[in-house]
Protein backbone atom coordinates (compact mmCIF):
# COMPACT_ATOMS: atom_id res chain seq x y z
CA UNK A 1 0.00 0.00 0.00
CA UNK A 2 1.13 3.46 -0.84
CA UNK A 3 1.85 5.41 2.11
CA UNK A 4 2.14 9.08 0.96
CA UNK A 5 0.64 11.46 2.75
CA UNK A 6 0.33 15.28 1.92
CA UNK A 7 0.26 17.98 4.78
CA UNK A 8 -1.08 21.37 4.49
CA UNK A 9 0.58 23.99 6.44
CA UNK A 10 2.97 27.07 6.67
CA UNK A 11 6.48 26.08 4.91
CA UNK A 12 8.66 28.24 2.89
CA UNK A 13 9.16 31.29 5.68
CA UNK A 14 11.41 32.36 7.57
CA UNK A 15 9.83 31.69 10.56
CA UNK A 16 11.21 29.07 13.70
CA UNK A 17 8.19 27.51 15.09
CA UNK A 18 6.43 26.59 11.96
CA UNK A 19 9.87 25.47 10.48
CA UNK A 20 9.93 22.87 13.59
CA UNK A 21 6.16 21.73 14.05
CA UNK A 22 6.17 20.61 10.07
CA UNK A 23 9.91 19.13 10.70
CA UNK A 24 8.37 17.49 14.12
CA UNK A 25 5.68 15.97 12.15
CA UNK A 26 7.12 14.44 8.89
CA UNK A 27 9.53 13.11 11.59
CA UNK A 28 6.76 11.51 13.55
CA UNK A 29 5.39 9.99 10.23
CA UNK A 30 8.58 8.76 9.04
CA UNK A 31 9.31 6.80 11.89
CA UNK A 32 5.54 5.49 11.53
CA UNK A 33 5.98 3.69 8.20
CA UNK A 34 4.51 6.85 6.22
CA UNK A 35 5.93 8.97 3.55
CA UNK A 36 5.29 12.22 4.20
CA UNK A 37 5.40 15.72 2.11
CA UNK A 38 4.55 19.61 2.22
CA UNK A 39 2.62 20.68 -0.02
CA UNK A 40 3.14 24.33 -1.33
CA UNK A 41 0.45 25.54 -2.97
CA UNK A 42 1.23 27.29 -6.50
CA UNK A 43 -1.34 30.09 -7.65
CA UNK A 44 -2.74 30.52 -11.11
CA UNK A 45 -3.11 33.56 -12.28
CA UNK A 46 -6.48 33.10 -12.56
CA UNK A 47 -6.85 32.16 -8.65
CA UNK A 48 -4.54 35.21 -7.83
CA UNK A 49 -7.03 37.81 -9.22
CA UNK A 50 -10.05 36.19 -7.95
CA UNK A 51 -8.33 35.92 -4.72
CA UNK A 52 -8.11 39.88 -4.79
CA UNK A 53 -11.99 40.21 -6.17
CA UNK A 54 -12.96 38.67 -2.85
CA UNK A 55 -10.23 40.35 -0.61
CA UNK A 56 -11.49 43.75 -2.25
CA UNK A 57 -14.70 42.58 -1.71
CA UNK A 58 -14.66 41.92 1.90
CA UNK A 59 -12.85 44.99 2.74
CA UNK A 60 -15.49 47.51 1.14
CA UNK A 61 -18.17 45.70 3.37
CA UNK A 62 -16.04 45.24 6.47
CA UNK A 63 -15.00 48.63 6.49
CA UNK A 64 -14.25 48.21 10.82
CA UNK A 65 -11.71 45.18 10.26
CA UNK A 66 -9.55 47.45 7.81
CA UNK A 67 -7.21 48.06 10.84
CA UNK A 68 -6.88 44.23 11.42
CA UNK A 69 -5.82 43.18 7.90
CA UNK A 70 -3.16 46.16 7.91
CA UNK A 71 -1.78 44.45 10.98
CA UNK A 72 -1.81 40.96 9.98
CA UNK A 73 -0.15 41.94 6.75
CA UNK A 74 2.42 44.27 8.82
CA UNK A 75 3.43 41.06 10.69
CA UNK A 76 3.63 38.40 7.88
CA UNK A 77 5.61 40.67 5.45
CA UNK A 78 7.84 41.32 8.28
CA UNK A 79 8.02 37.32 8.93
CA UNK A 80 9.04 37.01 5.43
CA UNK A 81 11.10 40.28 4.33
CA UNK A 82 13.33 41.49 7.66
CA UNK A 83 15.13 38.51 7.52
CA UNK A 84 19.42 39.08 6.63
CA UNK A 85 20.67 36.75 3.79
CA UNK A 86 22.57 34.20 6.25
CA UNK A 87 19.93 33.83 8.13
CA UNK A 88 17.79 33.01 4.81
CA UNK A 89 20.67 30.91 3.79
CA UNK A 90 20.32 28.27 6.76
CA UNK A 91 16.75 28.41 6.78
CA UNK A 92 16.84 27.42 3.22
CA UNK A 93 19.63 24.73 4.30
CA UNK A 94 17.40 23.43 7.20
CA UNK A 95 14.24 23.34 4.57
CA UNK A 96 15.99 20.79 2.26
CA UNK A 97 15.36 18.19 5.19
CA UNK A 98 11.80 18.22 4.31
CA UNK A 99 10.27 16.86 1.41
CA UNK A 100 7.89 19.29 -0.33
CA UNK A 101 5.53 19.00 -3.62
CA UNK A 102 4.73 22.17 -5.36
CA UNK A 103 1.71 21.86 -7.01
CA UNK A 104 -1.75 24.14 -7.79
CA UNK A 105 -5.11 23.23 -6.63
CA UNK A 106 -6.44 21.56 -9.89
CA UNK A 107 -3.49 19.28 -9.67
CA UNK A 108 -3.65 18.65 -6.20
CA UNK A 109 -7.31 17.62 -6.91
CA UNK A 110 -6.12 14.98 -9.57
CA UNK A 111 -3.60 13.70 -7.29
CA UNK A 112 -6.42 13.14 -4.39
CA UNK A 113 -8.75 11.15 -6.20
CA UNK A 114 -6.37 8.29 -6.98
CA UNK A 115 -3.95 6.36 -4.90
CA UNK A 116 -0.70 8.19 -4.39
CA UNK A 117 -1.75 9.68 -1.36
CA UNK A 118 -3.79 7.89 1.58
CA UNK A 119 -4.56 10.80 3.57
CA UNK A 120 -4.07 14.62 4.14
CA UNK A 121 -3.10 16.38 7.18
CA UNK A 122 -3.73 20.52 7.60
CA UNK A 123 -2.16 21.78 10.05
CA UNK A 124 -0.10 22.50 13.08
CA UNK A 125 -0.18 26.41 13.57
CA UNK A 126 -1.74 28.92 13.00
CA UNK A 127 -3.21 28.07 9.60
CA UNK A 128 -7.09 27.96 10.69
CA UNK A 129 -6.60 31.85 11.89
CA UNK A 130 -9.95 33.35 10.87
CA UNK A 131 -9.05 36.65 10.90
CA UNK A 132 -7.54 37.22 7.47
CA UNK A 133 -9.54 38.53 4.65
CA UNK A 134 -8.01 36.04 2.27
CA UNK A 135 -9.89 33.13 3.56
CA UNK A 136 -8.44 29.76 1.93
CA UNK A 137 -10.29 26.95 1.86
CA UNK A 138 -7.29 24.47 0.80
CA UNK A 139 -6.53 24.91 4.64
CA UNK A 140 -9.39 22.62 5.49
CA UNK A 141 -8.18 20.44 2.73
CA UNK A 142 -11.35 20.91 0.07
CA UNK A 143 -9.26 19.37 -2.80
CA UNK A 144 -9.14 16.38 -1.28
CA UNK A 145 -12.22 13.41 -0.81
CA UNK A 146 -13.68 14.00 2.77
CA UNK A 147 -12.45 10.16 3.59
CA UNK A 148 -8.78 11.38 3.01
CA UNK A 149 -8.94 14.72 5.26
CA UNK A 150 -7.24 14.79 8.82
CA UNK A 151 -6.64 17.69 11.13
CA UNK A 152 -4.27 17.47 13.26
CA UNK A 153 -3.50 20.48 16.28
CA UNK A 154 -4.11 23.21 14.12
CA UNK A 155 -4.76 26.71 15.90
CA UNK A 156 -7.58 29.47 15.45
CA UNK A 157 -5.03 31.87 17.68
CA UNK A 158 -8.86 32.91 18.87
CA UNK A 159 -11.50 32.62 20.44
CA UNK A 160 -13.97 33.94 17.79
CA UNK A 161 -14.78 34.00 14.67
CA UNK A 162 -15.33 37.08 12.78
CA UNK A 163 -18.63 37.58 10.92
CA UNK A 164 -17.12 37.79 7.25
CA UNK A 165 -15.33 34.33 7.45
CA UNK A 166 -18.27 32.73 9.66
CA UNK A 167 -19.39 31.12 6.64
CA UNK A 168 -16.42 29.80 5.10
CA UNK A 169 -15.24 28.42 8.33
CA UNK A 170 -18.03 26.52 9.24
CA UNK A 171 -18.14 25.05 5.58
CA UNK A 172 -14.73 23.75 5.86
CA UNK A 173 -15.22 22.25 9.46
CA UNK A 174 -17.71 20.21 8.39
CA UNK A 175 -15.93 19.30 5.10
CA UNK A 176 -13.26 17.47 7.68
CA UNK A 177 -13.35 14.05 8.57
CA UNK A 178 -11.23 13.96 11.05
CA UNK A 179 -10.73 17.36 13.69
CA UNK A 180 -8.30 17.88 16.55
CA UNK A 181 -6.84 20.72 17.42
CA UNK A 182 -3.94 22.13 19.67
CA UNK A 183 -5.69 24.69 22.23
CA UNK A 184 -8.69 24.20 24.62
CA UNK A 185 -9.98 27.22 23.06
CA UNK A 186 -10.18 26.09 19.56
CA UNK A 187 -12.41 22.63 20.79
CA UNK A 188 -14.56 25.35 22.37
CA UNK A 189 -14.80 26.91 19.01
CA UNK A 190 -15.68 24.59 17.43
CA UNK A 191 -18.04 22.97 19.22
CA UNK A 192 -19.80 26.66 19.14
CA UNK A 193 -19.43 26.96 15.27
CA UNK A 194 -20.69 23.20 14.49
CA UNK A 195 -21.60 21.50 17.94
CA UNK A 196 -19.02 18.73 17.68
CA UNK A 197 -16.38 18.11 20.60
CA UNK A 198 -13.02 17.58 19.40
CA UNK A 199 -9.67 16.20 20.72
CA UNK A 200 -7.37 18.92 21.99
CA UNK A 201 -3.63 17.31 21.17
CA UNK A 202 0.24 18.18 21.03
CA UNK A 203 1.55 20.23 18.69
CA UNK A 204 4.41 18.42 16.77
CA UNK A 205 7.65 19.70 18.72
CA UNK A 206 6.55 18.22 21.83
CA UNK A 207 5.50 14.66 19.84
CA UNK A 208 9.61 14.14 19.71
CA UNK A 209 11.81 13.08 22.32
CA UNK A 210 14.77 15.46 23.81
CA UNK A 211 17.13 12.82 22.07
CA UNK A 212 15.24 13.14 18.70
CA UNK A 213 15.81 16.53 18.61
CA UNK A 214 19.42 16.33 19.94
CA UNK A 215 19.95 14.43 16.15
CA UNK A 216 19.15 17.59 14.72
CA UNK A 217 21.61 20.11 16.61
CA UNK A 218 23.88 22.09 14.75
CA UNK A 219 27.35 22.69 16.00
CA UNK A 220 27.04 26.61 16.73
CA UNK A 221 30.01 28.53 18.60
CA UNK A 222 27.96 29.66 21.85
CA UNK A 223 28.83 31.60 24.84
CA UNK A 224 30.11 29.36 28.23
CA UNK A 225 26.95 30.58 30.21
CA UNK A 226 23.96 33.34 28.48
CA UNK A 227 20.79 33.73 28.91
CA UNK A 228 18.21 33.50 25.64
CA UNK A 229 16.32 36.77 24.68
CA UNK A 230 13.64 35.97 22.06
CA UNK A 231 11.10 37.81 21.01
CA UNK A 232 8.02 37.76 18.75
CA UNK A 233 6.79 41.52 19.81
CA UNK A 234 8.64 44.71 21.26
CA UNK A 235 9.59 43.81 24.40
CA UNK A 236 8.72 46.94 27.03
CA UNK A 237 10.90 48.17 29.40
CA UNK A 238 10.30 46.47 32.35
CA UNK A 239 10.41 42.98 30.23
CA UNK A 240 14.06 44.31 29.42
CA UNK A 241 14.75 45.21 32.80
CA UNK A 242 13.85 41.61 34.29
CA UNK A 243 15.52 40.00 31.23
CA UNK A 244 18.82 42.32 32.09
CA UNK A 245 18.36 41.33 35.54
CA UNK A 246 18.33 37.39 34.64
CA UNK A 247 21.44 37.98 32.59
CA UNK A 248 23.88 39.82 35.59
CA UNK A 249 27.09 38.23 34.71
CA UNK A 250 26.09 36.16 31.91
CA UNK A 251 25.72 37.22 28.13
CA UNK A 252 22.60 37.31 26.37
CA UNK A 253 21.81 36.10 23.24
CA UNK A 254 19.46 37.54 20.77
CA UNK A 255 18.52 36.68 17.79
CA UNK A 256 18.31 38.53 14.38
CA UNK A 257 14.71 39.23 12.56
CA UNK A 258 13.71 38.85 16.26
CA UNK A 259 14.08 41.69 18.38
CA UNK A 260 17.43 42.48 20.46
CA UNK A 261 19.25 44.42 22.97
CA UNK A 262 20.65 47.41 20.80
CA UNK A 263 23.34 48.84 22.59
CA UNK A 264 23.67 46.84 25.55
CA UNK A 265 27.30 45.22 25.81
CA UNK A 266 26.07 41.62 27.73
CA UNK A 267 24.22 41.17 24.02
CA UNK A 268 25.39 39.32 21.20
CA UNK A 269 22.90 39.12 18.18
CA UNK A 270 23.29 36.02 16.09
CA UNK A 271 21.72 34.86 12.30
CA UNK A 272 20.60 31.42 13.40
CA UNK A 273 18.12 28.57 11.39
CA UNK A 274 16.08 26.22 13.32
CA UNK A 275 18.55 23.77 13.65
CA UNK A 276 21.03 26.65 15.39
CA UNK A 277 17.89 27.14 17.29
CA UNK A 278 17.72 24.12 18.98
CA UNK A 279 21.15 24.28 19.98
CA UNK A 280 21.10 27.66 21.37
CA UNK A 281 18.29 27.02 23.48
CA UNK A 282 19.74 23.22 24.95
CA UNK A 283 22.71 25.31 26.29
CA UNK A 284 21.15 28.13 27.41
CA UNK A 285 21.12 28.88 31.22
CA UNK A 286 17.86 30.49 31.20
CA UNK A 287 15.53 30.94 28.71
CA UNK A 288 13.37 34.70 28.59
CA UNK A 289 10.87 34.47 25.87
CA UNK A 290 6.95 35.44 24.17
CA UNK A 291 7.30 32.46 21.87
CA UNK A 292 5.37 29.65 22.08
CA UNK A 293 7.74 27.65 19.93
CA UNK A 294 10.79 28.82 21.94
CA UNK A 295 8.25 27.53 25.51
CA UNK A 296 7.70 24.07 23.78
CA UNK A 297 11.46 23.44 22.74
CA UNK A 298 12.89 24.78 26.24
CA UNK A 299 10.13 22.82 27.58
CA UNK A 300 11.37 19.48 26.21
CA UNK A 301 15.21 20.13 26.88
CA UNK A 302 13.95 20.98 30.33
CA UNK A 303 15.52 24.36 30.38
CA UNK A 304 14.56 27.06 33.20
CA UNK A 305 12.13 29.34 31.51
CA UNK A 306 10.34 32.73 32.17
CA UNK A 307 7.82 33.45 29.79
CA UNK A 308 6.33 37.12 28.54
CA UNK A 309 3.26 38.16 27.39
CA UNK A 310 3.02 39.59 23.90
CA UNK A 311 2.90 43.23 22.86
CA UNK A 312 0.74 43.40 19.72
CA UNK A 313 -1.15 45.99 19.36
CA UNK A 314 -4.07 43.13 18.38
CA UNK A 315 -7.35 42.79 20.27
CA UNK A 316 -7.47 39.31 20.54
CA UNK A 317 -5.13 36.96 22.56
CA UNK A 318 -3.05 35.12 21.37
CA UNK A 319 -1.38 33.75 25.13
CA UNK A 320 -3.99 31.22 26.04
CA UNK A 321 -1.87 28.14 23.66
CA UNK A 322 1.31 29.15 25.57
CA UNK A 323 -0.92 29.11 28.80
CA UNK A 324 -2.68 25.67 28.48
CA UNK A 325 1.47 24.46 27.63
CA UNK A 326 2.38 26.07 31.27
CA UNK A 327 -0.81 24.42 32.92
CA UNK A 328 0.04 21.34 31.84
CA UNK A 329 3.33 20.81 32.82
CA UNK A 330 3.09 22.85 36.45
CA UNK A 331 4.85 25.91 35.66
CA UNK A 332 2.96 28.80 35.57
CA UNK A 333 4.61 30.12 37.98
CA UNK A 334 7.49 31.31 35.46
CA UNK A 335 4.67 34.14 33.73
CA UNK A 336 6.33 37.52 34.03
CA UNK A 337 4.00 39.86 35.76
CA UNK A 338 1.63 37.65 37.75
CA UNK A 339 0.77 37.16 41.27
CA UNK A 340 2.73 33.86 41.21
CA UNK A 341 5.73 34.41 39.20
CA UNK A 342 9.30 33.26 41.05
CA UNK A 343 11.63 34.07 37.96
CA UNK A 344 13.20 31.29 35.89
CA UNK A 345 11.35 27.11 36.73
CA UNK A 346 11.65 24.17 35.25
CA UNK A 347 8.48 22.49 33.83
CA UNK A 348 6.94 18.88 34.83
CA UNK A 349 6.71 16.50 31.71
CA UNK A 350 5.11 13.93 33.65
CA UNK A 351 1.67 15.12 31.60
CA UNK A 352 3.71 15.58 28.28
CA UNK A 353 4.46 12.10 28.05
CA UNK A 354 0.68 11.00 29.02
CA UNK A 355 -0.62 13.65 26.19
CA UNK A 356 1.89 12.82 23.69
CA UNK A 357 0.31 8.77 24.04
CA UNK A 358 -2.75 9.89 23.08
CA UNK A 359 -2.18 12.98 20.28
CA UNK A 360 -0.33 10.16 18.57
CA UNK A 361 -2.80 7.21 19.22
CA UNK A 362 -5.03 9.85 17.55
CA UNK A 363 -3.37 10.83 14.62
CA UNK A 364 -2.08 7.26 13.57
CA UNK A 365 -6.43 6.41 13.79
CA UNK A 366 -7.06 8.95 11.76
CA UNK A 367 -4.83 8.34 9.05
CA UNK A 368 -5.63 4.58 8.86
CA UNK A 369 -9.74 6.35 8.71
CA UNK A 370 -10.34 3.72 12.07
Amino acid sequence: MNKRIGVITYWGIYNIGSYLQAFALQQLLIKNGYNPCIIQIQSSNFSKIKSKLKLLIKLVFNPLHINDFFELRRMGLRTINDVPSDTRIKFENDQKLVDTLKSDISRLRRLSRNDEFIAFICGSDQIWNPLGFDSRDYKYLSFAPKHKRVAYAPSFGIDYVPSYNRKSVIKGLIGMRSISVRERQGAKLIEQLIGEKVQVVLDPTLLLTKEEWQKWESDISLPDDYVVFFFLSQPDDETIKEVKRLGVGKKIVCFHKAYALDGYDSAITMSIGPRDFLSVINKASVVCTDSFHAVAISTIYSKPLVVFRRTHKNTYNQFCRIENLLELTHNEQCIYGTDGYKGPSVSDNTNIDIEKEKSITYLMKAIKNE
